[in-house]
């Protein structure tokens, strides 16, 4: 499905139930024990496709819910800072996981993996530890001082790219 006309409410609620609510949730169950520590850090792991629309890669449902989970980092950062408890979000492009294996064959994963390498500027989509190494810095105490924002982990797709409304 690439169309918000061609979605269902079926294909909106998946995203939401996948996206939007676990963190909403996970992040509302982690808070009083953060409290009780006197503070803590949530790292969200997002989308770049929550911040700009992709024309190569239409998908209206699922960037809707990581927008969401977007502005609720961003709340939550407000919401929380009386707490000692920093919130951000990273913005993620094609990192290799076994999510793509949900709807599709491990073979097929890999062919459609390889072939986003050149829509990197660096060449190469995500691994793992490249999502990893930027959880471990927002987390550490070399953040101590950024709270409400979004990193962009994207291998420079949207660092080139005009926003979406000024198209």
């Amino acid at each position: 499905m690439c169309w918000s006309t061609e979605e269902t409410e079926e294909d909106f609620e998946e995203a939401l139930n996948s996206t939007l609510r676990p963190t909403f949730y996970v992040s509302q169950a982690a808070v009083p024990e953060m409290r009780k520590r006197g503070g803590g850090a949530v790292v969200n792991v997002g989308s770049m496709w929550a911040v700009d629309a992709i024309t190569t890669t239409p998908t209206s449902a699922y960037s809707a819910a990581q927008a969401g989970r977007h502005a609720l980092t961003k709340n939550l950062a407000i919401e929380l800072a009386k707490d000692n408890i920093r919130v951000n979000t990273l913005a993620l492009a094609f990192v290799e996981t076994p999510a793509y294996e949900r709807f599709m064959t491990p073979e097929e994963a890999r062919a459609v993996l390889d072939s986003v390498n050149a829509f990197h500027p660096l060449g190469r989509h995500g691994q793992p530890k490249d999502v990893v190494e930027a959880i471990l810095f927002l987390a550490s105490g070399d953040a101590g001082w950024i709270t409400g924002t979004m990193l962009l982990v994207d291998g420079g797709v949207l660092a080139g790219r005009s926003p979406a409304a000024a198209a």
